[in-house]
């Protein structure tokens, strides 16, 4: 079978399906506006302009272009992830079964706040012979802008259990250090500077918590500043970008994930992550969270934007080490059942299959 991705070739979860299906023996091609290593797919990269005032012009080159590659390749299934300009020839030049995975904020910000990109990303959702989501929250947010209900299904970020598997852990001594973890983008929409002024209640119990604070992005200058600014140059770490590796083993040390988004976030596959290494799982209830965070269950979910709250959870959990301990237990239980990489990559071989029948 051969398959074309249309999306991203940096993105890890992209990747993740190309090695899946590469595996599987398919034939893969990925057309990006951006370059990367992909191991056992053909790239075709499609030279982006970046220019607001010469994209009238580059735009339909682009979208010729891209359907140009894919009148060569002859694909049995295009598969679009994020529903941008990119997708706009498969939707227009349709030869192929179209499946489409929005991700979020393009539902969310260039949907509904891009005037520009409104009515292509519309055309392209009514075109799609499938739209797979994240949550039953984007399921929602999906339908009200369509004219005609098309077939929409549940594709989560599948979590490779096996990977993400804890090790043993020696039990915890009274004045051992509670290690709270972030691992996100460094950005205001996932409330990063929320958690750095909870730890500033925290360590007035607490003075020997440590948070560490994982991911790069915009904002991480400013955090160092608040850091200092709240004197928690002690309690508070930025190690930086870290891989899938680097994550697990950071995951294995902590007590505590915190997830303080303040957006509408579609999923959070970080949460799910830390719950598979059984952690207890601190998180805002906006979006799609509530959906993969069950509150009182695997974690505890907190307003957004509101740090004496958010603070008050990780007291909780602090002051509490068995409800800890059942919260990653049932966690782990939950991710397991719900949410196995190998439970959705066989539903997306499926699709593909039955996409190609039609």
């Amino acid at each position: 079978m051969k398959l074309c991705y249309i999306s991203d070739a940096r993105s890890i979860h992209l990747q993740r399906w190309v090695k899946h299906f590469a595996a599987r023996g398919f034939e893969i091609h990925v057309i990006s506006y951006h370059r990367a290593e992909l191991t056992g797919a053909t790239l075709h990269h499609i030279h982006h302009c970046h220019q607001r005032l010469a994209q009238p012009i580059t735009y339909p080159y682009e979208t010729l272009k891209i359907a140009n590659i894919l009148k060569r390749i002859a694909p049995d299934v295009v598969h679009l992830f994020y529903v941008s300009i990119d997708g706009l020839a498969p939707a227009l030049f349709k030869r192929q079964p179209l499946c489409v995975s929005p991700l979020g904020s393009d539902i969310r910000y260039d949907l509904v706040v891009n005037p520009r990109f409104r009515p292509i990303i519309k055309y392209i959702l009514q075109r799609a012979d499938l739209i797979l989501v994240l949550s039953q929250f984007l399921t929602k947010e999906i339908s009200v802008h369509l004219k005609r209900p098309r077939p929409i299904e549940l594709m989560p970020f599948g979590i490779d259990v096996d990977f993400f598997q804890p090790e043993p852990r020696a039990e915890p001594a009274e004045d051992d250090v509670i290690k709270i973890g972030y691992v996100k983008h460094l950005e205001t929409h996932y409330g990063p500077e929320y958690l750095v002024q909870a730890m500033s209640f925290i360590v007035r119990k607490y003075p020997n918590t440590q948070l560490i604070m994982a991911g790069g992005g915009s904002q991480a200058d400013q955090l160092e500043s608040l850091v200092k600014e709240l004197h928690l140059e002690r309690n508070v770490s930025f190690p930086g970008q870290l891989n899938e590796v680097a994550v697990k083993k950071l995951l294995q040390t902590l007590d505590i994930f915190v997830m303080p988004t303040v957006c509408h976030e579609s999923f959070g596959v970080s949460a799910l992550e830390a719950a598979a290494m059984q952690l207890p799982v601190v998180a805002t209830r906006k979006g799609g969270i509530p959906e993969v965070v069950q509150a009182g269950k695997t974690g505890i979910l907190v307003a957004a934007e509101d740090s004496q709250q958010l603070a008050e959870a990780i007291l909780t959990l602090i002051e509490n080490p068995a409800q800890r301990q059942q919260m990653g237990k049932l966690g782990r239980e939950f991710v397991t059942i719900h949410y196995p990489w190998a439970k959705w990559a066989s539903r997306m071989e499926e699709i593909y299959l039955n996409l190609r029948r039609g």
